[in-house]
């Protein structure tokens, strides 16, 4: 299985909200569809987004590709196992207030952040929080390896979270483009 770059990572998930969503979630889905419609309710299939439109979105993701990486890095030196990841929601909250994104405390530590004018259509990303009960034996420089003996990131969640606030970004910043809402869900499983 290949391993995808945190580009590519942040410009899947980027394009999966204004592509590959139930029925696409750009501004232009018909007038007809108001407060409760779901994606059964559409008859006909809006226009897909521009080249011009998707080359914008993978110049966003490329824009984020250092802060996810960053934020990655920073994730992985604490790792909290399940249920217990309070810096990691912190962290999250830190970052979604910086971007201007709303959330909200869904059982604790979870974290449901809002982009996107809180109408349907509605599309979730969620990405995992929690580390593993294991000590790393990485062959990494030991500024870059988990700082709290006996757990660490071997699962990809500190990966999944950064991933996520990359797309947060990227939404944000393409918000006037929605025509709906992402929620974007951030918790242990």
């Amino acid at each position: 299985m290949k391993t995808l770059t945190p580009r590519q990572a942040v410009l899947l998930l980027a394009s999966a909200v204004f592509i590959c969503a139930p029925r696409p979630i750009i501004a232009g889905v018909p007038a007809h569809l108001g407060e409760g419609a779901c994606a059964a309710d559409v008859t006909t299939t809006p226009p897909p987004p521009s080249a011009a439109f998707l080359a914008q979105v993978l110049a966003d993701a490329e824009a984020v590709s250092e802060y996810v990486v960053r934020i990655r890095r920073e994730l992985h030196l604490t790792p909290e196992l399940m249920w217990t990841e309070t810096q990691t929601a912190a962290l999250v909250k830190r970052e979604l207030t910086l971007m201007g994104v709303s959330f909200q405390d869904v059982a604790a530590p979870g974290i449901v952040a809002t982009i996107g004018s809180g109408a349907a259509p509605v599309v979730a990303l969620r990405a995992d929080m929690d580390a593993l009960p294991l000590t790393e034996t990485a062959d990494i420089p030991d500024a870059l390896r988990s700082q709290v003996p006996g757990k660490m990131h071997a699962c990809g969640h500190d990966g999944h979270t950064a991933m996520l606030l990359g797309a947060a970004r990227v939404l944000k910043a393409r918000e006037h483009d929605l025509a709906g809402t992402v929620r974007l869900v951030n918790h242990a499983p």
